[in-house]
């Protein structure tokens, strides 16, 4: 490419395109290139616009027939026979330059937007700007998002919605000890030597002395997972 010219592309169609070219035009003038979209005869305008730079009123043009082209010959001479900006001026435009006569403006790829000093580019939270229907969380990424789920659970197929997968990964589901999964639920469980509270999730240690006829004559003291005899002060316990 030779230095300080710009790049152009003039579009000249008499009727509508067999393959979309909206995206492929998006491409193009973000990579830099000057656009200039024609249509001849009876042409959709919102095609035109669709290939063509912007401003549409500077670079789309709607002609009768093509004799009329030539009368655009003064326009093209105005917008590209111009000292191209973007070479011969320290810029700063973090993505692309754009040449308009006597200046320049920056642009920015696909996915980002500009900032206030009209140079630096950010990427867009679409996160923020989007209806994006993620069911627990949004995660931006340039031009685009992807929906994640908390710990525990899986993404449904349709990219957006969230199902458990481990019960017991979502803060343990209040278990004080163990949390056990089941096909589709849960239930809590205590360490040896520990019972069930009645609320089903905390622990406690069982009262053997209370639970058993334990058969002592005196006193009845719990251990960690049975209990055993002992005597008051002055008796001595016997073999049994």
């Amino acid at each position: 490419l030779r230095e300080n010219v710009p790049r152009v592309i003039m579009i000249v169609t008499d009727g509508r395109p067999q393959d979309p070219v909206a995206e492929i035009a998006a491409k193009t003038r973000n990579s830099g290139i000057l656009i200039f979209a024609i249509g001849v005869g009876r042409v959709d305008m919102n095609t035109l616009k669709s290939i063509g730079s912007e401003p549409y009123e500077e670079h789309v043009f709607l002609v009768a027939n093509f004799s009329q082209i030539e009368s655009l010959t003064s326009v093209f001479q105005t917008k590209i026979c111009v000292q191209h900006m973007c070479s011969i001026t320290q810029h700063g435009c973090d993505h692309f330059c754009i040449n308009i006569p006597g200046s320049y403006l920056c642009k920015c790829k696909h996915g980002y937007i500009l900032d206030s000093d009209r140079r630096s580019c950010s990427i867009q939270d679409l996160c923020e700007t989007e209806k994006h229907e993620c069911e627990h969380i949004c995660v931006n990424t340039p031009g685009s998002y992807v929906c994640q789920c908390y710990d525990g659970y899986e993404l449904e197929e349709d990219g957006k919605n969230c199902f458990i997968e481990d019960y017991c990964a979502v803060n343990n589901q209040g278990c004080q000890h163990e949390c056990i999964n089941t096909e589709d639920s849960y239930y809590c469980q205590c360490h040896n030597g520990f019972i069930l509270n009645p609320d089903k999730k905390t622990c406690k240690r069982p009262d053997h002395c209370a639970l058993k006829n334990h058969g002592c004559q005196q006193e009845c003291v719990n251990a960690d997972e049975s209990y055993f005899c002992q005597c008051k002060q002055g008796f001595t316990l016997n073999p049994d």
